[in-house]
């Protein structure tokens, strides 16, 4: 059981995704994710059958295995190449953002796992303050999302 606390952020324009805050901890280190509430709308869309998971390993992270000063803002850019590229490469959901042990994950919901790696390869090609690291898995229940949604 994840020991989560959520609480709905303000984060969204008329027509943006909703985003809450949940806090936990993740194998005993501390973690914090974005949930894309608006998702659960889309959760088990059988368009959208494949999790993509884009793990960005941090250069600095502080005792806590969070990131700290400009680092913030390299993650930023990161994650607007991600949903650019997930709109460019057939469309995808990003769902969740996950942050604890010196990592930060991106969770995506795509169509198949070619349009996964095209839009791995599409961020891969513009980064280079990071590492990008990846999956792809049959997920069309949504399982990850519904485990952080249940929870709230």
């Amino acid at each position: 059981m994840w020991p989560f606390r959520s609480k709905k952020v303000a984060t969204a324009l008329p027509g943006e995704d909703t985003w809450s805050i949940a806090q936990g901890k993740s194998q005993g280190k501390p973690m914090f994710a974005r949930v894309n509430v608006s998702a659960g709308a889309q959760a088990g869309d059988p368009q959208l059958p494949t999790r993509l998971g884009i793990a960005i390993p941090l250069k600095a992270p502080n005792e806590h295995g969070f990131p700290h000063g400009s680092e913030f803002g390299e993650l930023d850019a990161i994650e607007e190449r991600i949903v650019g590229a997930l709109r460019a490469n057939e469309g995808g959901c990003l769902v969740l953002v996950i942050t604890t042990g010196g990592m930060r994950e991106f969770v995506s919901y795509v169509q198949s796992p070619a349009a996964g790696e095209a839009a791995v390869a599409q961020v891969r090609s513009a980064t280079a303050t990071h590492e990008v690291q990846h999956y792809t898995e049959p997920d069309a229940e949504w399982t990850v999302l519904k485990g952080f949604t249940a929870r709230g």
